[in-house]
């Protein structure tokens, strides 16, 4: 599911700096897009 109306434009300085990381996350990211794309 996206959600539209969270989308926004976002600046190349507020991508500069590292805010967090999603690598504890991977597998569930993973797994969200092999459904999405593949239904699998």
């Amino acid at each position: 599911m996206v959600l539209i109306p969270k989308l926004t434009a976002m600046s190349t300085v507020d991508l500069r700096e590292t805010k967090g990381s999603l690598v504890s996350f991977r597998d569930q990211i993973v797994a969200a897009l092999d459904y999405l794309f593949l239904g699998v």
